[in-house]
Order: structure tokens, then sequence, then C-alpha cells
């Protein structure tokens, strides 16, 4: 818990700075939604590697001992938990993102995030 806390810490003071020079709330919400989209995939490769790795060691467990299955079968469990918890923070950082800032990574057909309108002749804009 020590090293947790401590790793925490740095982590901070390694963010302060975004934090110090956003000019608003919105730009430091923005540049955290921007580093949990760069390292969400790298996250999710991972834990997809444990888990097929697990799976690995769960189906070709060539000694036959339950121990060496559990370690497989506790790996796939983690793998998947990871993967449920990643792309969860990912789509919830993405609806915060559109809903309170209006921007996001899902666009529309268009390839904007504003809400597409028709405008006629006789409207003004």
């Amino acid at each position: 818990m020590k090293k947790f806390i401590q790793s925490a810490g740095v982590t901070a003071l390694a963010f302060a700075p975004a934090l110090v020079f956003a000019r608003s709330l919105a730009d430091a919400i923005n540049s955290f939604g921007d580093l949990i989209g760069i390292l969400t995939p790298i996250i999710v490769a991972i834990a997809l590697l444990a888990f097929f790795w697990g799976l690995a060691m769960y189906v070709l467990n060539f000694s036959g001992e339950d121990k060496d299955k559990k370690k497989g079968r506790d790996m796939m469990v983690y793998g998947i938990l990871v993967l449920f918890v990643m792309v969860s923070v990912w789509g919830l950082v993405n609806l915060l993102q559109q809903q309170f800032l209006g921007t996001g990574t899902v666009d529309n057909e268009l390839g904007t995030s504003e809400i597409p309108r028709v405008i006629t002749p006789n409207s003004a804009p």
C-alpha cells in the first residue's frame, strides 16, 4: 500500500504542470481525456495479451498439476477484469467529454461533433 501511495504521488506530480498551464477546467479535463485516450489502447492490448497467456497456461498444462491450471485461470480472470475496467473508463471519459464539454472522439457523419442542421433559404443563420 505504501508503494501504491508513493507511485500515485509521483504520478500526480508528473501531471501537475499540465494542470497548472491549463487555461480552464475544460482544458484540464481534455488533457486528462487525451491521456486516457492514449493509455487505454496500450493497457487493453496488455490485458488481452495477459488473457491469452493465461488461456495458453490453462489449456497447454503439460504438467497436469492443478496449481498451474489455477495460475492460468487466475490470469484469465484478471485479464478480463482489466479489459472491462479500462473500456468502461474509456467510455466514461468520452461520455463526460461529449456531455459537458461538447467534445469527444465520437463524430457524426459530417466529421464534426456538432449537431447536423439544415439551412433553408428562408431561415437566418
